[in-house]
């Protein structure tokens, strides 16, 4: 916390009564060696699945060691690559397109839903990814980015709780 309570993080401040809303709960800095930013880093870093964040552009700024270990590319390769660098060329442009819509409109149509969708590795071999999506708003609650979160599928059939994506 920085002194008032708010927590500074990945995209602005987030108040102990906003991560309460998002499911999380704050307790006093003092346990942790490190503060709250250092830990959400840490989880980022060393998560299986792949935690990737794009400015509104479509630009990664983020790229975790889970989405170089499903996508083959290390961060210095992803890092100010389009999101589209793991996205096959056909679907290139809807995903473009949805990404900078829901970054426009300021809201996820869904926030709960996993999609599966085809992804690029590196060296072209195609792969299933569970994919959710978040968005990181600014203060003026204008989203300033996506952050898709994806695992590697070991194939394409649709399990309960997962479905496509809508056309």
């Amino acid at each position: 916390g920085d002194g008032r309570g708010m927590y500074h993080g990945l995209g602005g401040r987030l108040s102990p009564l906003d991560l309460r809303s998002r499911g999380l709960r704050t307790r006093p800095a003092e346990p942790f060696a490190h503060g709250l930013e250092d830990c959400c880093r840490a989880m980022i870093a060393q998560a299986a699945e792949a935690i990737v964040l794009t400015d509104c552009a479509g630009t990664i700024r983020i790229w975790n060691r889970g989405a170089e270990r499903i996508f083959g590319y290390c961060a210095a390769e992803a890092l100010g690559s389009p999101f589209t660098l793991v996205v096959p060329s056909r679907l290139r442009g809807p995903v473009r397109a949805g990404l900078r819509r829901m970054i426009a409109c300021g809201r996820v149509a869904d926030r709960d839903a996993l999609f599966r969708l085809r992804a690029i590795r590196k060296g072209g071999a195609s792969l299933y990814v569970d994919w959710s999506l978040g968005l990181i708003r600014a203060e003026s609650d204008s989203g300033v980015g996506a952050f898709p979160l994806g695992r590697g599928s070991s194939n394409g059939a649709f399990p309960p709780g997962l479905r496509p994506p809508a056309p």
